[in-house]
């Protein structure tokens, strides 16, 4: 370039500043959609704890050589109607991630990110935020009912031993066999119930010397 003006015919350059290229759709979270060939996949017991959750729902993450400006595993659910020409059919749901630091987060273990599928969902959804509230009361009703019905097999384990504990041949006192009165001796509930269970409590090789003995004591009269 040479002057025009003022300065004579000396020559001079300037600086050619090339414009930053444009990534391209690739560096977007959105762009990485399950049916993008050479996405990572979620391990296969994470898409099925996923599918139960919804069976639209999934997961994946951009391959190492993609240009995002971090790899992180990205949340999505299926949707016919989506507009967004990157992911056609797809919604991305959330990057699974720390909000504040970026920090990437595991996909296990599965509760954390369980829990913040039902959060996210239930206001992204928008018409099926009531299905979601319906399947995370099921959840929560199910959760009740396993713990109900581990309490009610204690209690009956409970009912059952202290009804084996009881005796049938007791008159009006206490009905429980190992029931004391205050005396060094056993009651007569306790005596019953110890002379009932003992042949139970006993071992096979005591059992048989015991009737070998009775047997000798009736073959010489002491025993009728």
């Amino acid at each position: 370039m040479r002057r025009e003006r003022g300065g004579g015919t000396t020559p001079f350059t300037t600086p050619i500043v090339a414009p930053p290229l444009d990534p391209g759709p690739e560096a977007e979270f959105v762009y990485w959609h399950p049916d993008r060939l050479g996405v990572e996949r979620a391990p296969a017991g994470t898409l099925t704890k996923l599918l139960a959750i919804h069976p639209t729902l999934s997961a994946c993450r951009p391959p190492g050589k993609a240009p995002v400006q971090r790899s992180r595993w990205l949340i999505w659910a299926r949707d016919q109607k989506a507009s967004n020409p990157f992911c056609p059919g797809w919604y991305l749901v959330f990057v699974w991630e720390v909000t504040k630091t970026h920090e990437a987060l595991p996909l296990e273990p599965f509760g954390h990110l369980e829990d913040c599928i039902y959060a996210v969902m239930a206001i992204k959804v928008g018409g099926q935020q009531a299905y979601f509230k319906k399947m995370f009361a099921e959840r929560e009703a199910a959760k009740q009912a396993r713990e109900a019905t581990y309490q009610d097999g204690r209690q009956a384990k409970q009912r059952d031993f202290m009804a084996s504990r009881r005796i049938s041949s007791a008159g009006r006192g206490n009905r429980f066999a190992l029931h004391h009165d205050g005396t060094i001796v056993p009651s007569r509930g306790e005596l019953a119930w110890l002379q009932e269970t003992a042949a139970a409590r006993m071992p096979r090789e005591v059992q048989e010397r015991l009737k070998l003995e009775r047997e000798e004591l009736r073959r010489v009269g002491w025993l009728p």
